[in-house]
């Protein structure tokens, strides 16, 4: 008769006698270690991903620290050709004046054609 993991066996002189099953004992073992094995396992590839997590979350940082200056660098590029865009038009307003002024100071100069 089987109770649990024990055995009760009476002898001639009707004392119960106890004896554990060993292969139940050393199946569950087997199991034990085995699961154990497998937890070791996965608490490994856990523990090598948290540090590929932290790894990411620190270039993340950086990346984020890098678009930051980049964005900053871009921003005052675009403020400077405004300004060299501003600095030109008015250059060119100026030249094309001065070259008015010399076209009219042309033609009052010019002698006048005396017809004959």
């Amino acid at each position: 008769m089987n109770r649990d993991k024990n055995e009760a066996s009476t002898n001639g002189g009707g004392v119960a006698q106890y004896k554990q099953e060993s292969h139940t004992d050393t199946v569950t073992t087997k199991g034990t270690i085995m699961a154990l094995a497998g937890l070791d396992a996965l608490e490994m590839k856990i523990q090598g991903l948290l540090k590929v997590i932290q790894s990411l979350k620190q270039k993340n940082t950086s990346l984020e620290g890098e678009i930051t200056t980049v964005r900053q660098r871009l921003e005052s590029q675009e403020d400077l050709n405004r300004l060299l865009e501003q600095e030109h038009t008015d250059v060119q307003s100026r030249i094309e004046k001065v070259l008015d002024d010399i076209k009219r100071a042309e033609l009052i100069n010019e002698p006048e054609e005396v017809s004959q």
